[in-house]
C-alpha cells in the first residue's frame, strides 16, 4: 500500500489496439491547411478519397409517398394509343401514377401529352421507358402535381419508329425529381429554362443528354448526377443547398463553374451548402483537379478510380545523399512532366546534385500561383514559352529571393553544352 502521504498517482489512458478490418480501411486524405506566405493567402485544397470509399449522402426524400394500386397504371400492350391516353384522363377516381413500358412491344403507339383534352390534374409520378413521344414538353397546365418526371430511352433507332421529338422542356412547379436517360433532342437553353421553372427539384440526373455546354439552375437541388455527358465540355452549377455534384464519365468535360447567384431566381436565405464532387472515370488533368479542389464549397473530391492519387508527397529527402535543390516550372495547358526534357535531373546528378521538380499550369503567372511553388520549397523558377508572368508574380519571387527566369532569358542565354544552367544559379546547388 502507498502511504497517505504520497502523491496520487497520474491516470493512463488505454489505447486499444485497432481490429483488423479497421486497419485496412482506405483513410481519407485530410485537406491542407491554408497558408500565408509573404503576405498571400494560399487557397485550402478539398481532401480527396476513392471511389470506393466515398463518403455515404443521406438518401433522397421526394416528399411523394407511392399512389395505392388502384390509382397505378402500368402500360405494356401495343394497344394502347393517343385514344387510350385520352381516356385515361377521364379515369374516377384520378390516376396518380402512370408508367409507360414499351420494352417487350414491337413498335409502341406514338403518343402527345400536348394533344388537345389531354390532362390529369391529379397525377403526382409520370414514367416513359421505351415509348416514343410526339413531344417532350410537359407543362403545369397538364400536369400541376407531378412530383416526378422520368424518360429512360424513348426512342430505340429501329426502322419505322419515330427517332426524336420536337424537343424538350418542363414548366412543373411542383417537381421534386426529374431523370433523363437517353432522351430525345435537348437545346441547353431549354435545359436551363426547365430547372428554373421547376424551382423544387431535389434530385435530378441526367444520362446520355448530348449538350457541349449545360447551364443549371437549382435553387432546392440536394442531388445533381451527370452520367455519360460525353460530349459536354463545359458545365455552370447554381446550387446552394445541394449535398452531392456527380459528374461521371463526362469524358470531355473541362471547364466546371460552381454560381454563387442563380439568375431569375432569389437570393438563397441561407448559408451556402458544402458538397461531395464525384468525377469517378472522368479525364481531368492534375491542374484541374486542383482548381476543382480550390473551390471553397467542395469539402471532397472523388477522384477517378481505386488506383489514382492526387497525393504530393515526397521521398524523404537523405542529409547523407547530398544536397537537393528544388526545380519549379510554370507552363501553359496542359503542361507535361518535365523529365527528360531539359535535362536538369541528369546534370544535377552530374554535379552530385538531387534535383526535384514540380510543374504548375498557367497562361499568366500571378502571385498566387508562385506563392505555391515557394510553400513547396522552390529555390528557383522556370517560365516555359508563352508563359506571362506579372510584376506582382515577379516582385514576390524577388523578395523571396528565388531566381525566376523566364523561357527568352534562358534561351538567348544557354549554351549547347549546358541543357538548363538555371540550376547554377543558385548557391546551394554548389554546395558538397
Amino acid at each position: 500500500k502507498r502511504p497517505a502521504s504520497a502523491p496520487p498517482k497520474r491516470a493512463m489512458r488505454v489505447l486499444k489496439r485497432p481490429a483488423a478490418s479497421a486497419a485496412r480501411a482506405v483513410v481519407k486524405r485530410p485537406a491542407a491547411a491554408p497558408t500565408l506566405l509573404h503576405g498571400i493567402d494560399l487557397p485550402t485544397l478539398a481532401p480527396t478519397c476513392h471511389p470506393s470509399s466515398r463518403p455515404k449522402i443521406a438518401k433522397i426524400k421526394l416528399d411523394a409517398d407511392e399512389p395505392p394500386k388502384s390509382r397505378r397504371k402500368v402500360v405494356n400492350e401495343s394497344g394502347f394509343t393517343q385514344r387510350s391516353l385520352r381516356s385515361l384522363c377521364t379515369q374516377q377516381p384520378p390516376i396518380l401514377k402512370l408508367h409507360l413500358c414499351g420494352g417487350s412491344i414491337s413498335k409502341p403507339p406514338l403518343l402527345d401529352f400536348t394533344a388537345p383534352g389531354i390532362k390529369f390534374p391529379e397525377m403526382t409520378h409520370l414514367e416513359v421507358q421505351n415509348w416514343p413521344l410526339k413531344s417532350g414538353t410537359f407543362d403545369k397546365a397538364v400536369f400541376p402535381k407531378l412530383k416526378s418526371l422520368i424518360i429512360r430511352f424513348p426512342f430505340d433507332g429501329e426502322p419505322d419508329t419515330p427517332d426524336d421529338w420536337d424537343g424538350f422542356q418542363a414548366c412543373l412547379p411542383e417537381l421534386r425529381e426529374l431523370i433523363l436517360e437517353r432522351p430525345g433532342s435537348v437545346q441547353p437553353a431549354a435545359l436551363r429554362a426547365t430547372t428554373r421553372d421547376c424551382p423544387k427539384l431535389v434530385f435530378i440526373c441526367l444520362y446520355k443528354v448530348f449538350v457541349e455546354t449545360l447551364g443549371l439552375i437549382l435553387p432546392s437541388a440536394k442531388h445533381v448526377w451527370l452520367h455519360r455527358m460525353e460530349f459536354m465540355k463545359s458545365v455552370s452549377i447554381y446550387a446552394p443547398c445541394v449535398d452531392e455534384i456527380r459528374l461521371q464519365a463526362c469524358y470531355d468535360l473541362r471547364n466546371v463553374n460552381i454560381l454563387q447567384r442563380g439568375q431569375g431566381v432569389p437570393a438563397p436565405s441561407c448559408e451556402l451548402s458544402r458538397f461531395v464532387l464525384d468525377l469517378t472515370n472522368s479525364c481531368f488533368l492534375k491542374h484541374e483537379y486542383d482548381k476543382l479542389r480550390e473551390i471553397p464549397r467542395v469539402k471532397c473530391l472523388v477522384v477517378p478510380n481505386d488506383e489514382e492519387s492526387l497525393s504530393e508527397e515526397e521521398e524523404p529527402v537523405d542529409s547523407s545523399s547530398g544536397p537537393v535543390f528544388k526545380l519549379g516550372h510554370f507552363m501553359k495547358p496542359p503542361g507535361f512532366p518535365p523529365e527528360g526534357m531539359c535535362g536538369t535531373i541528369q546534370f544535377g546528378a552530374e554535379v552530385g546534385v538531387d534535383v526535384r521538380e514540380k510543374v504548375e499550369v498557367a497562361r499568366k503567372v500571378e502571385e498566387k500561383h508562385v506563392a505555391k511553388l515557394l510553400h513547396w520549397g522552390a529555390q528557383a523558377i522556370y517560365a516555359w514559352f508563352d508563359v506571362e508572368v506579372s510584376a506582382e508574380a515577379r516582385a514576390l519571387a524577388q523578395r523571396a529571393k528565388v531566381p525566376l527566369r523566364l523561357w527568352k532569358q534562358v534561351t538567348e542565354k544557354t549554351s549547347k553544352r549546358r541543357p538548363m544552367p538555371i540550376i547554377c544559379c543558385h548557391k546551394s546547388a554548389r554546395k558538397p
